[in-house]
């Protein structure tokens, strides 16, 4: 009984770990965007700011670039 309590138990824990990540995601018109400010949709979120895209600038100390 012990077992199968633990059992259940992790697969409730896996499934919940499953469902913010989809929860937080919004579509629309079908395209997958993860965060919704100001009734605007946006892919990415970096330095406290949204963004719609993201570049890699290749050089010696690459970085992406965001717009």
């Amino acid at each position: 009984m012990k077992n199968l309590l633990q059992l259940v138990f992790a697969m409730v824990l896996g499934v919940a770990c499953l469902i913010p990540a989809t929860a937080s995601a919004y579509y629309y018109h079908g395209r997958h965007y993860r965060y919704r400010y100001h009734g605007h949709y946006y892919r990415y979120h970096h330095l406290g700011g949204y963004y719609g895209h993201r570049v890699w600038v290749a050089g010696p100390r690459g970085y992406y670039r965001y717009w």
